[in-house]
């Protein structure tokens, strides 16, 4: 018989809490909407001090969206589809996992006083 553990590494549900306990013990995560900031908070957690300012985010506030050769305006979800997708596990851990990512990265801003850096425009 299996061992308890081994048991859970195959459970949906255990596997969304071991991941988001791996992110737990990570110092620095970066989210790629956010790459400049995360960058950022990458190279002050290494420096020990704020590595960038927000005087420098509100002159670069303008980006371009990149699709790396993709299209995305040729796909286009319904309500339906949006629902369907929603009520996916997949769906709900990896909702959960970015906003831990985030709410981890703003934290880690925050450190160096550089909360200011995520504020929508």
């Amino acid at each position: 018989m299996e061992k308890k553990d081994e048991l859970e590494k195959h459970e949906p549900r255990a596997s969304a809490a071991w991941q988001l306990d791996g992110l737990k013990r990570m110092t620095w995560i970066g989210v790629t909407e956010f790459y400049g900031q995360s960058i950022c908070a990458l190279r002050s957690i290494l420096h020990e001090k704020p590595m960038c300012s927000c005087a420098i985010q509100a002159v670069n506030q303008t980006s371009t969206h990149q699709t790396h050769g993709t299209h995305p305006d040729d796909v286009t979800l319904t309500g339906d589809d949006l629902k369907r997708l929603k009520s996916l596990h997949s769906w709900r851990v990896e909702s959960l996992k970015y906003s831990f990512a985030l709410t981890h990265l703003n934290a880690t801003l925050a450190k160096f006083n550089l909360s200011c850096l995520l504020e929508l425009p």
